[in-house]
């Protein structure tokens, strides 16, 4: 199962280049959220729940997170 990185509360990931373009470390507020999303482009969404993230992405172990270099910076593998 994927979790955020100790001290990481949620990034932006742009799915046209398979990047994370920011993390943020800490909790945003809904202002800020809601402005966030509006500023970037249609490709790139913003990840705050650990719910999200292990319906989005498609990896299945702790290998294929270590291989993937992006989400390798923002995000963890648990048991």
């Amino acid at each position: 199962m994927l979790v955020f990185k100790e001290n990481v509360k949620g990034f932006v990931f742009d799915s046209s280049n398979d990047e994370v373009t920011k993390v943020f470390d800490r909790v945003l507020s809904a202002e800020e959220s809601t402005l966030i999303m509006e500023v970037v482009d249609e490709d790139s969404v913003l990840f705050e729940s650990e719910e999200w993230i292990n319906e989005v992405f498609t990896v299945e172990s702790k290998e294929d997170l270590e291989n993937d270099s992006e989400l390798s910076k923002v995000l963890d593998w648990k048991e």
